[in-house]
C-alpha cells in the first residue's frame, strides 16, 4: 500500500501510519465493480493521523477513477461492527423471505415470490435478498453470522442472531420432508439438483445450501445427480461428495424421478417441456415459469403465474 501510494499516486508516505481497519464489502461475482464503485468506504483508524492519511489515499484513488464514494471515519471497533452488522442484516433478509415463503406454502392461494416481490418495492425494504429461495450460504455469510451470534450472546445475553442461523438451516429440513412426502420415500430415488454453488456464477461450494441438500438426500439413500452452469463448481462438488453423479446435458434429466432447481440460472428456464409429464420438477428459485413446475414457496391451491 505504501509503495502504491508513493509510486503510483504520488502521495507522501509518513514514517509511521499506525493502524486502520478498512473492511471490504465485496460481492463474490461483482468484486471488481465493488472495488471501483463501492457503496461506501469505512476507515477505522486507531488515531486521527492514521485515519486522515488513509482517507486521503482513498480520495486520491477515486479521484483518478472518476467516482466519489462516501467515506466514513470511525473507530476500529465501529468499523468491525459495521462489517458484521451489514452482512448479518442480509442474512436476516434471506431468512425472513424464506420464512414468508414457508408460510405461503401453508396458506391458501398464496405465492411466496409474488408476496415478497411486492414487499420489496417499498424503498425502505429494498429488492435485494428479498425473494424466497435456497438458504444463505457461502464462505462469508455463514461464518460472519455464527461469529456475530457468539459475540452478541457474550455481550448482551441475547441469542437473536443464532436463531437467524437456526431458521436458515430449517429450510433444508422442511424441503427434504416435503420431497420425501411427494416421492413416497427417498431411498433409491434418482434426484437431480440443478445448481450446487452457493450463488449463481461462483465456483465456490463451501457452505453451499445445495451441497447440504445433496448430503441430506444421500443420507436418505437417494441417488443424487448434480449440474451447475459453472463447471468448476461441479468438479469441486464431486470432490467433496464422491457419491454424487454429474451430468452434462438436460436430456439426462429424463432418467430421474425429481429435478430440484436451487439456483436461478437463466439456463434452467430451458428445461424441456416434455420432461414435466414424467418427472417431478420442483423450483426453489422462482425462475421456472412453466405452469407444470412445482413451486416450493407456493401453496398447492394457487396456480403458477409468472413474475412481472
Amino acid at each position: 500500500m505504501a509503495r502504491y501510494a508513493k509510486e503510483t499516486l504520488g502521495l507522501p508516505v509518513p514514517d509511521r501510519v499506525g493502524f486502520v481497519h478498512n473492511p471490504e464489502f465485496l460481492r463474490a461475482t461483482r468484486a471488481l465493480d465493488d472495488v471501483v464503485k463501492p457503496f461506501r468506504v469505512v476507515i477505522g483508524g486507531i488515531d486521527e493521523r492514521s485515519s486522515s492519511y488513509i482517507a486521503n489515499l482513498f480520495r486520491e484513488f477515486y479521484r483518478r477513477v472518476g467516482y466519489e464514494p462516501p467515506i466514513y471515519i470511525v473507530s476500529p471497533e465501529e468499523a468491525e461492527l459495521i462489517k458484521y452488522a451489514s452482512n448479518v442484516f442480509l442474512t436476516l433478509k434471506v431468512v425472513y423471505a424464506n420464512l414468508i415463503g414457508l408460510l405461503c406454502r401453508e396458506t391458501e392461494n398464496c405465492d411466496g415470490w409474488r408476496v415478497m416481490e411486492v414487499v420489496g418495492l417499498d424503498p425502505r425494504i429494498g429488492r435485494s435478498h428479498i425473494l424466497p429461495g435456497i438458504p444463505y450460504g457461502g464462505p462469508c455469510l455463514v461464518k460472519h453470522t455464527l461469529a456475530f451470534g457468539r459475540f452478541m450472546l457474550e455481550k448482551t445475553g441475547l441469542d437473536f442472531v443464532k436463531r437467524i442461523h437456526d431458521y436458515n438451516e430449517l429450510v433444508i429440513e422442511k424441503f427434504v420432508e416435503y420431497l420425501d412426502s411427494v416421492l413416497d420415500g427417498l431411498q433409491g430415488r434418482k434426484i437431480a439438483v440443478l445448481g450446487v454453488s452457493y450463488t449463481p456464477g461462483s465456483p465456490v461450494v463451501k457452505d453451499s445450501p445445495a451441497m447440504k441438500l445433496c448430503e441430506k438426500l444421500l443420507s436418505k439413500n437417494a441417488i443424487v445427480y448434480i449440474h451447475d452452469v459453472n463447471r468448476e463448481a461441479v468438479e469441486k462438488a464431486k470432490a467433496v461428495l464422491s457419491r454424487v453423479i454429474a451430468f452434462e446435458t438436460m436430456e439426462r434429466l429424463k432418467e430421474v424421478d425429481a429435478v430440484i432447481v436451487t439456483l436461478g440460472y437463466d439456463e434452467y428456464r430451458l428445461i424441456p417441456p416434455d420432461l414435466y409429464d414424467n418427472v417431478l420438477v420442483i423450483d426453489m428459485t422462482g425462475v421456472v415459469i412453466y405452469e407444470k413446475a412445482h413451486r416450493f414457496y407456493t401453496s398447492s391451491t394457487r396456480k403458477t403465474r409468472s413474475l412481472s
